[in-house]
């Protein structure tokens, strides 16, 4: 059976179970959700008497932040005083140990008010120039301000005076630039481009399994036949010279002689060091062999190419 009952938020007369009346005692979900949100008092400023309203929980006395700021320093005696010590040259720290209870922003509405002019500390030469020199480069005032130690207003006004002001499509430029600043963009260079890391290296390695890999596969997995390859393509502009193809599938391949036959010569030159054993020497020795590293003893070829040469050669 269902008994009469009245709706919390609009007293409408309703029509509910008694299993339910402790759980739904309302007409309907915007009733429900009205009664959720917290009832506002009338309140009046403390300093300009403007009515406004505010939640009972929060103890608001200030329509707004302007008012609250202007309050602390309601006394015309410390107006004066500030504004005294402003017109005679003070900065604003100068200001704030000689009066208690201050702030900035109570200074900068006593300027406001008696419409003084908003002055900056003074600075010296070389930070000034610093700054500007900065803002040329491409920073922001905010950016000028935090690496220097000086307020943004500062640096606006330095920038002003020297005439260093961009233009939009300027501001424009640079925002795209920082939006589009990837790590791995378009002409990055990598630190260790070209340079051996000897802290991993053999024995620093974990993987390191006592010189199985032999003198040859220390010579192409070196950083300067690596060089070789790259060089070889560029000249021939990352094409194919048997059939013209285009593409990633390509190989350094050894034209007027091969890899094996220099191999061989490097070898028989240095008959004293066994390539086994004194291997690592060898390597170093490789490096400054120079049948090893000339570029016009390579060609470009592609992977099909490369198999067929190698195929009617055999």
């Amino acid at each position: 059976m269902k008994i009469k009952c009245i709706c919390k938020q609009c007293n409408k007369e309703i029509y509910r179970f008694k299993s339910n009346l402790k759980k739904d005692t309302f007409c309907s979900l915007k009733c429900y959700h009205e009664s959720l949100k917290k009832p506002k008092q009338k309140t009046i400023c403390v300093y300009c008497g403007k009515i406004f309203y505010a939640l009972k929980c929060k103890s608001r006395k200030y329509c707004s932040i302007d008012c609250q700021l202007k309050d602390i320093c309601i006394d015309k005696k410390i107006k004066n005083r500030i504004a005294k010590l402003h017109k005679k040259g003070n900065s604003y720290d100068e200001i704030i140990k000689e009066i208690d209870g201050i702030t900035i922003s109570t200074i900068i509405t006593v300027v406001k008010e008696y419409n003084l002019k908003h002055r900056t500390p003074p600075y010296s030469e070389d930070i000034v120039k610093k700054g500007t020199a900065l803002y040329k480069i491409g920073f922001t005032y905010q950016e000028v301000a935090d690496m220097i130690g000086t307020g943004q207003y500062a640096v606006s006004q330095w920038i002003k005076k020297n005439g260093c002001l961009r233009t939009i499509a300027e501001t424009r430029l640079l925002k795209k630039q920082k939006s589009h600043s990837g790590f791995f963009k378009k002409g990055h260079k990598t630190w260790n481009k070209g340079k051996k890391y000897l802290v991993v290296a053999k024995e620093n390695n974990h993987n390191w399994q006592g010189g199985r890999s032999s003198l040859e596969k220390l010579i192409r997995n070196s950083v300067k036949y690596k060089q070789w390859r790259v060089d070889t393509y560029k000249r021939d502009y990352y094409t194919c010279q048997v059939c013209d193809y285009k593409g990633k599938d390509l190989i350094a391949h050894h034209d007027t002689i091969s890899f094996n036959e220099i191999y061989e010569n490097f070898l028989n030159k240095n008959t004293k060091l066994d390539p086994i054993k004194d291997k690592y020497k060898l390597l170093e020795l490789a490096e400054t062999y120079k049948p090893f590293w000339e570029i016009d003893k390579g060609i470009t070829v592609c992977k099909k190419c490369h198999f067929e040469i190698h195929h009617l050669s055999n």
